[in-house]
């Protein structure tokens, strides 16, 4: 079996608290990465017979890191409510063979004319040779940041890869770290590795109150597979579950353990059709006050439509209004399907007609990628109703987007993104809700646009005759 190494954070907590004019150079970096070059850094370079990277001529190559990750990071800049200074992130690893991040935070009331050394961390981080970012983020939703250090291994260890993530609060002026020390480190000065795994690491809101939550992936250990001819292939086990660690207000504690025989151990999926399912492009511009309904099938896995939580079906973190749950008469249950689409077992039937694309309320279903299949849902399903006003606009989005990629396309297959939660479990619901747009009033829409843009257009400069 592969295995995949992912690493991604949730888009939504990615904010760096630089909304403002202040900058600092990259002349003014290397000033300030030499100036507060941690004497603790220094000291353990030297003991490990190696030259500080502070005292390399080719120090400031490393304020450079267009990849996301790198040995030295330029200087993060952001600052903390209701608070009048501008805070300065530096952070430093060096030292090859005991690979150490060691992080500053300074502060300036002047623009930059003078600094103060606010803080650094008691207690390094080890981070085993990954590329690594360590920057302001807000999970907790206070709008305070967080300082978060996240790392990707993707050499030998395990022969696989790692991934980390450590986490610091703002508490009294300075960081204070939200997770557990190694436990397994005997150094007189403790080190933080951080929650991590050979899978995947990441952060998610799952219980959409907010704040983010960690889930860390199972662990796994491999096994060569040896034949006559020699090593073939690698064997995986899980050797430890995965956990979801949750913010409590003080820390980040462990929340549960994720079931390693469970494919679908956070997310669910499910499938989403609206009805109608096909519409002319010429009114999502004109969405007015009227309704559209979306029929939500049985999802992936054990779990029935009997166990969504009937208020909480959600799009943008807007409410949708559920209706009912129907009776499937025609597959009345999951041994009714013959195929699988994104995990969620459907019937498949080559699709006969070639018109226009319009589910059956009694039995929906939604097309495959290219039209050529009908993916018809099983057992029980649910019906949903919201605004077309609310549903509308991104769909236009999308559309507009995809004819002028695609201009000689007639129809464009649209999802929309759903969440909803299920009784009794933290599993959530992922839904992708098809709708076909039509062409229809695109040109016209286009050729509009277009005028509006001309007639607003500034005439260019012209010079007067002597």
């Amino acid at each position: 079996m592969k295995k995949t190494i992912t690493f991604f954070i949730l888009i939504s907590f990615l904010a760096l608290f630089n909304f403002f004019s202040f900058e600092i150079t990259d002349q003014k970096a290397i000033e300030l990465g030499k100036q507060w070059y941690p004497d603790e850094l220094r000291a353990m370079c030297i003991n490990l017979k190696e030259t500080p990277c502070v005292d390399q001529p080719d120090f400031g190559k490393w304020l450079h890191d267009p990849g996301g990750y790198g040995d030295y990071h330029p200087p993060k800049i952001f600052t903390i409510p209701n608070d009048p200074n501008v805070y300065v992130l530096l952070a430093w690893e060096d030292c090859s063979f005991h690979s150490t991040l060691w992080w500053r935070i300074l502060k300036t009331n002047d623009d930059g004319k003078t600094f103060q050394l606010v803080c650094d961390n008691a207690n390094p981080v080890d981070d085993g040779g990954m590329q690594w970012a360590v920057k302001p983020m807000d999970l907790t939703g206070d709008g305070i940041p967080e300082l978060v250090w996240n790392g990707v291994n993707l050499g030998m260890a395990n022969w696989g890869g790692n991934e980390a993530i450590a986490v610091w609060g703002w508490k009294n002026g300075c960081f204070t770290l939200l997770m557990p020390l190694d436990p397994y480190d005997e150094s007189e000065t403790m080190c933080v590795s951080g929650l991590y795994s050979n899978t995947s690491v990441r952060l998610a809101d799952i219980d959409e109150d907010g704040k983010a939550e960690i889930i860390v992936g199972q662990q796994l250990d491999h096994h060569w597979n040896v034949t006559e001819e020699g090593y073939d292939d690698i064997t995986w086990t899980v050797s430890e579950p995965g956990e979801v660690w949750r913010y409590d207000g003080e820390k980040f504690v462990k929340w549960f353990e994720l079931d390693p025989n469970d494919p679908n151990p956070i997310y669910v999926q499910s499938l989403g059709v609206f009805h109608p399912s096909t519409i002319p492009f010429s009114e999502l511009s004109n969405p007015g006050n009227g309704k559209i309904s979306i029929f939500v099938s049985d999802p992936a896995g054990p779990l029935t439509a009997d166990n969504f939580v009937t208020n909480s079906f959600t799009y943008n973190k807007v409410s949708l209004t559920f209706k009912k749950i129907w009776k499937n008469n025609k597959q009345p249950d999951e041994s009714s399907a013959n195929f699988e689409f994104s995990g969620v077992p459907v019937k498949q039937f080559v699709r006969k007609s070639q018109g226009e694309w319009q589910t059956n309320p009694s039995d929906p279903f939604i097309l495959s990628p290219y039209g050529a299949m009908e993916y018809h849902f099983c057992g029980k399903y649910v019906e949903l109703e919201t605004n077309r006003a609310l549903i509308f606009p991104e769909l236009k989005q999308k559309a507009e987007k995809f004819f002028n990629i695609h201009p000689d396309k007639t129809t464009y297959l649209a999802t929309i993104p759903i969440k909803a939660k299920f009784g009794n479990s933290n599993k959530i619901s992922q839904i992708s809700a098809m709708i076909c747009i039509k062409k229809t009033g695109y040109q016209e829409k286009a050729e509009e646009t277009k005028k509006v843009d001309e007639k607003n257009k500034p005439e260019p400069n012209r010079s007067k005759k002597k």
